[in-house]
Parts: structure tokens; sequence; C-alpha cells
């Protein structure tokens, strides 16, 4: 790991949320060096770095290994196949531990210093997104010698339990001192950070099994759609352009496409896909026009990721923490706590959110789920990871369900018989830091909590 503090400005402009009038209306600092800029300076980079990541690169490579999108020319044939090396995993850990990890913490020594709770507390929320996807994505990762290369030059890795253990305190933290408030919010759209806090929480007790208190967070959790967690971008300006689009349409068109995904397949309405999830109360084709478009002048027979009027055009939201997801949490915890009519009911909100969504809201594509539409408990659980897999496109939690599930959705391989269970530890890492793990975990082995 990189030990050193870096404000990447880079980054912040990425997304365009912040005017050189906002960054000087109050003071005459360096907003490029953490130690001098003022926690409230700082903020708007945490959160646009949080985003960004959520939305780039790692997103794309766990999309594909998910079956959501497909590495189509030059290198992305290669991410694919899996042909991965350490080395493409460098960026990703750069950005996570340096770029929001370590000035968040900077933020937060800040806001300690000045009393002021609400930077504490969206940048302790910020730290613990970046730390439970790292957890996530790697297994064991550095937590609590991360951040201080003073003390600890070669931060010893905690254990991937352990981390989630930390992060919940984190969050717990970032509720404590900024539920309520939309401060910081940034390059984001949000209701409440508290809100945003819960579903968190409950998503980091999913990854664990910890049922019981994934259903008590989910219930604190994001409370409507409204609420939602989203990254805002704009159309009229292309450093604020949707990051998806940006790969897709300007810097990489034609790398990845939709060609064979499996996901195309479970949502296609065209006669014969004997695969369509569709029934006779669920309708998927508004939303597999909003998530994929199909014109076969340009695109041949295939599906590809919707940059021209859906999910990736350039002025489109994009999702990081939403009330459909936290009710699918809510939805599946129960279930797997024999609390089936709490599960129905979890997964009937969030189609009522489909339906407001993609239908005309009175049930013409999601209708609710009745007990008797399902085989026994298991078709039930089925359906919810289902659910969630299709909710979840283009997220990296997606690409967390496969693993965390043991491919309960059945997405196909892209090459051999066995999907990625984690991303490789990058090569920056490994020849910097003396703690790093020995042996290096391979690419098909699973991280300790899914194992």
């Amino acid at each position: 790991m990189k030990n050193f503090l870096k404000f990447s400005l880079l980054a912040f402009l990425a997304i365009g949320m912040v005017s050189c009038d906002d960054l000087r209306e109050e003071f005459n600092t360096n907003p490029n060096d953490p130690t001098d800029a003022p926690g409230n300076i700082m903020m708007p980079g945490v959160v646009t770095g949080t985003h960004f990541f959520h939305s780039a690169e790692s997103a794309r490579t766990a999309g594909m290994w998910a079956g959501y999108f497909t590495g189509s020319d030059r290198q992305y044939i290669s991410y694919q196949n899996y042909d991965v090396t350490a080395g493409d995993f460098d960026s990703p850990w750069r950005v996570l531990y340096t770029e929001i990890f370590d000035v968040a913490q900077t933020a937060i020594e800040k806001g300690t210093e000045s009393n002021q709770r609400d930077i504490v507390g969206v940048a302790s929320i910020c730290q613990a997104f970046a730390m439970g996807t790292a957890a996530d994505l790697w297994g064991d990762v550095p937590f609590n010698q991360a951040g201080d290369p003073i003390e600890n030059p070669n931060p010893v890795y905690d254990a991937q339990r352990d981390v989630y253990s930390g992060v919940q305190a984190l969050l717990d933290t970032g509720i404590e001192n900024a539920a309520g408030s939309t401060a910081y919010a940034g390059s984001t759209t949000l209701g409440d950070w508290g809100e945003v806090a819960n579903t968190l929480k409950a998503r980091n007790y999913l990854h664990v099994g910890d049922y019981a208190n994934a259903i008590s967070a989910a219930a604190n959790g994001i409370s409507s759609p409204a609420n939602n967690w989203m990254g805002l971008h704009d159309a009229g300006t292309l450093t604020a352009w949707n990051v998806y689009y940006n790969f897709l349409e300007f810097e990489r068109n034609g790398y990845m496409t939709a060609n064979s995904a499996y996901l195309v397949t479970l949502l296609d309405t065209i006669p014969g896909n004997t695969a369509y999830r569709g029934d006779d109360k669920t309708d998927e084709s508004a939303r597999f026009a909003w998530y994929y478009i199909k014109q076969p002048e340009v695109y041949g027979a295939y599906a590809d990721p919707n940059a021209v009027d859906g999910m990736f055009t350039p002025g489109a939201s994009f999702p990081l923490l939403t009330y459909v997801e936290n009710e699918l949490i809510a939805a599946e915890a129960n279930a797997r706590s024999g609390n089936q009519d709490m599960a129905l009911t979890h997964l009937n909100n969030a189609r009522a959110a489909n339906d407001a969504r993609y239908g005309d809201g009175m049930g013409s594509a999601y209708a609710a789920y009745e007990m008797g539409d399902f085989d026994d408990d298991a078709a039930l659980l089925a359906e919810i990871l289902e659910e969630r897999y299709v909710s979840l496109y283009g997220q990296i939690e997606g690409f967390t369900d496969v693993r965390r599930t043991d491919n309960a959705v059945g997405v196909p391989a892209n090459s051999g018989s066995t999907i990625p269970q984690r991303f490789f530890y990058p090569q920056s890492e490994i020849n910097a830091n003396d703690n790093a793990p020995s042996p290096i975990p391979g690419l098909f082995d699973p991280t300790p909590i899914n194992n």
C-alpha cells in the first residue's frame, strides 16, 4: 500500500462537483495537501472519491465477472476471461486507501479538533464504505494500522471478519454524528446520512451471515426511494458525465459490451427466450430497456449497456445504496431466519418500488407476490436472491452476491468452470509492504468469510 496521504484533485474534478469559487470562498489553502486543508474542504473529495470508486474500474471488472457485462475488445477480452495480473489492481487499492481512507482519516481528526460533528460523521461513513469494500473484495486487509506511514510503514493485515467489525463501529460513529444530516453530500444526493449508514451496516451484516442484526439495521435504513444515495452527473459537462458513459462511449468505445451477458438472458423478452425471468406478475421489458439497448443496425443481435437513453447516459445518476437494496437485505435475512411472511413483505416492498420506477405504479410490471406463488421456502429465497442480482446491476455488490451465495443465481463462468472469488492483492502492495500475505491467495480462492 502506498502509505502517504494524497488528496486527489483529479478524482475530485473527474465528476466535477465543486467550483473554484466554492473552494476559495472561505479559505486560502491548498486542497491537495490534506494536512493543510480544513476538514470541510476535504469532504467533497472524500464523497466524490467514494462515488467514483463504486462506478469506475472495480465496478466494471466486478460486472464482467458477475454476468452483467462482456469484455469484448483488447485488454477487456483478457479481463472477461479472468486473465488478469496483480498489477491490474494497483489503481483500485490506491483509490480506496490513499484517496478515500487516508483523506477521510485526516478529515475525522480535523473535525474532532474543531468539534464539527458532520465532518466526523460523514468521513466515518465514507471510510467505512471503503474498508468494507476492501474486505469484501480482498479478504484480510490493513485496517487498524492503515493511514499512519510514520508509525506503521508496513501495516499489518487484519482478519476480514475483524475489519467488518471495525467498519460497523465506524458506521456507529457516523450515525451518532451525522444522522439526520445531508451535509457534504457533494457529488451525490441522499435523504439522510443516518439512513445510508444503517443500510450499509445491514449490507455488512448480510456479508458475514449475521441475519438478526441485518434485519435490525435495515429497519433503520433507507426508508424510501427518495432517500437513495445516488451519484449525480451532468450531461452538459464532460468532467461530470456518468463514469460508465465516459468509459463506454468516450474513452473506450467497444471495449465492454453486453454480448452474451447472463443478465441479458434473464431480462430479454424476445420470443423463445426460455431463460426470461418474467411471470404472470412480472414484466421486465421496461427494466431491460433501461439497463440494455438493442439496435440491430448498430449492435447486431446483441445487447449493449444502455448509454443512449438508459442507465448509462451522460447525465444519469448512479446508485450507491438504495431503498430497494435495503428491502432486499431485509427480505433475504428474514427468509434465512425462517420469517417467511416478513421476507415476502420486504420483497413486495422492493417490487412496489420497481413498479413505481419501471411500471405505472399500480402493479402493471411488478404485482405483489403471495406465498402461494412459491412452491416452498427455498423458492421464495431463490426469488429474493435473483431480484437482488437484477437490482444490483452495475454495482460491485452484484459480484459480492454471486460469491457470497455460492452463485445461487447460476451465473456461468466466462472461462473454465469457476467464477473468481476475489481481487488479486495489488503488485504495489506486494512490493512495498513486508506484511503482505504470503503465500498470496489466488483469484479463485474464496475470502475467509466465503470459504
